[in-house]
C-alpha cells in the first residue's frame, strides 16, 4: 500500500492516480481509533529537495470588492433596508450590555430610519469622500465640488441639502434633504422605490415625491429614465388616438358682417351686490360669439327661463 509521504514527495501518474486507494478512501488507520494513529511524520529541512529550500517571489492577485456590491443584495429597496435593518438587531442584542434590553419581534420605524441612514452614509462614503472631509473641517466644499450650489451641511454623519430654511414649519428632510449621487444602486433603488409607492408616477411626480425627504443628482434624468424602464408602465402606456375633425360649416367660413352668424351659451352661476349692505343676488351671463369674427357680446340675465333668454336676445338684437 502507499505511503501518503511517498505520493506526496514523488508525486503520480495519472494511471497510478487512478488505482491508489490512499488517494479515494485515505489510509486505513485514519477508520481506527486514535490511540492506533502512526505519529506524525515531520520532515526535517535536510530531508527537503533544493527546489523546495529555494525562495520564490509570488505576486499573488489583488481582488478588488466593489463598493456597491451590498446594494445589489435585495432587488428593491425596502427589502433592502429591512435586510441593514435585521443586521443592526442582531448586532445589538449580542452585545452583552443589551441583554437585558433586546429588540425583538416587528421591525420598528426607528430601525428603518437608521438603517436607512447607515445606507446613506455608506453611499456618500463612497462617492463623496472629499466633500465629506471638507464640510467636516471648513464647514464647506471646494469651488471645484459639483455640490459647490448645494451649500451642504454635515448632520449625523450624512450631507445634506444647506439653504434658509431653518425656521420654516416644515420635518427637518423637507428642510434639509439628503444629497445622493447620481447613477448610484442605493439612488437608483430609492427612485424605482417610489416610483411604484405611487402607483408608478411619472417623470414630474417621481421628483417632487423624492425631494421631500431626499435630494439625488440629475434627478429628472433619472426620473425619465426609471419611467421608461418600467415595463408595467411601457405596457399600460395608453396610445392616444386623434379623432379626425368634420368640415367646418359655410357660416364658419364665409366672410360676413360682424354677428350676421351669431352662437350664444351662458354661464354662470354668478352673485353681485347693487351696493354694500344689499343681498347677494345671482345671475348668469350669455355670452355672444360672431362665428366669423369671434366677436364677442355679453348680456346679464338673471335667471335662466325662457322669457328672461328671449328678452336678451331681443336687447342682443337692439345693440347690434
Amino acid at each position: 500500500m502507499d505511503n501518503p509521504a511517498d505520493i506526496i514527495s514523488r508525486g503520480m501518474e495519472p494511471n497510478q492516480l487512478k488505482e491508489s486507494t490512499v488517494w479515494w478512501t485515505g489510509p486505513p488507520w485514519l477508520k481506527q481509533p486514535s490511540c492506533f494513529w502512526p505519529p506524525l511524520l515531520q520532515a526535517e529541512l535536510q530531508e527537503l529537495p533544493a527546489e523546495a529550500l529555494e525562495e520564490r517571489s509570488v505576486s499573488l492577485p489583488i481582488r478588488t470588492q466593489e463598493p456597491n456590491q451590498l446594494f445589489h443584495l435585495r432587488s428593491s429597496f425596502a427589502s433592502l433596508v429591512r435586510l441593514i435593518a435585521l443586521i443592526q438587531r442582531f448586532v445589538y442584542n449580542i452585545k452583552p450590555e443589551n441583554h437585558s434590553r433586546r429588540r425583538l419581534g416587528f421591525l420598528q420605524t426607528t430601525e428603518l430610519n437608521q438603517a436607512i441612514s447607515s445606507l446613506v452614509r455608506l453611499a456618500q462614503t463612497e462617492v463623496f469622500p472629499n466633500e465629506i472631509a471638507s464640510v467636516a473641517s471648513d464647514g464647506q466644499v471646494k469651488s471645484t465640488s459639483p455640490l459647490k450650489n448645494l451649500a451642504p451641511v454635515l448632520k449625523d454623519g450624512i450631507l445634506r441639502v444647506g439653504g434658509r430654511l431653518k425656521n420654516a414649519l416644515i420635518s427637518e428632510d423637507r428642510k434639509h434633504p439628503i444629497i445622493l449621487p447620481a447613477r448610484h444602486p442605493l439612488t437608483e433603488a430609492i427612485m424605482e422605490h417610489y416610483h411604484r409607492k405611487y402607483l408608478h408616477a411619472g417623470p414630474q411626480l417621481l421628483v417632487a415625491s423624492v425631494r421631500e425627504k431626499f435630494w439625488p443628482l440629475r434627478i429628472r434624468n433619472l426620473a425619465r429614465s426609471v419611467v421608461h424602464s418600467c415595463v408595467n408602465c411601457f405596457r399600460c402606456k395608453p396610445t392616444v388616438l386623434e379623432q379626425l375633425m368634420g368640415d367646418l360649416p359655410p357660416e364658419r367660413v364665409t366672410p360676413s358682417l360682424p354677428f350676421l352668424n351669431t352662437g350664444v351659451d351662458l354661464c354662470g352661476p354668478f352673485y353681485y351686490r347693487k351696493n354694500r349692505k344689499a343681498v347677494s343676488t345671482k345671475c348668469y351671463i350669455a355670452i355672444f360669439i360672431c362665428l366669423v369674427t369671434k366677436a364677442i357680446h355679453v348680456e346679464l340675465v338673471n335667471d335662466l327661463s325662457t322669457a328672461v333668454f328671449l328678452a336678451e336676445i331681443h336687447r342682443f338684437i337692439g345693440r347690434r
